[in-house]
């Protein structure tokens, strides 16, 4: 009985993937903060955004690795030269997110050649 529950609850999410693919990926925390927001009021720590742009880099690097492309480079990164990054691609761009400024960020680095 646990057997039949376990292939039917497998079969219900194969046929339900269609509609999850669909579905846009909310963006949380700090990446949905917008560049407007970022530089006019809401300076938090520097070591606590270089903290959440790493994670947000990794997970980039994750779901290149995942999908069999080439990761970027973000090792040699200092903190200084990312947020600065950060700040300048805000204060272009204040429509966007800081999210927005880390995909930027990215595009600009070397891909690791493995």
């Amino acid at each position: 009985m646990k057997r039949l529950a376990v292939v039917m609850v497998a079969c219900w999410m194969l046929g339900n993937t269609s509609s999850l693919a669909a579905e846009p990926i909310g963006v949380v925390g700090w990446g949905e903060i917008s560049c407007s927001v970022y530089g006019s009021r809401f300076r938090a720590g520097r070591s606590e955004l270089f903290a959440w742009a790493q994670g947000f880099l990794s997970g980039l690097n994750a779901r290149s690795q995942s999908a069999g492309r080439a990761m970027f480079d973000f090792k040699s990164v200092g903190q200084d030269q990312m947020l600065e990054h950060i700040g300048d691609y805000c204060a272009r761009n204040f429509s966007k997110y800081l999210g927005d400024a880390l995909d930027d960020f990215a595009v600009g680095r070397p891909l690791l050649v493995r």
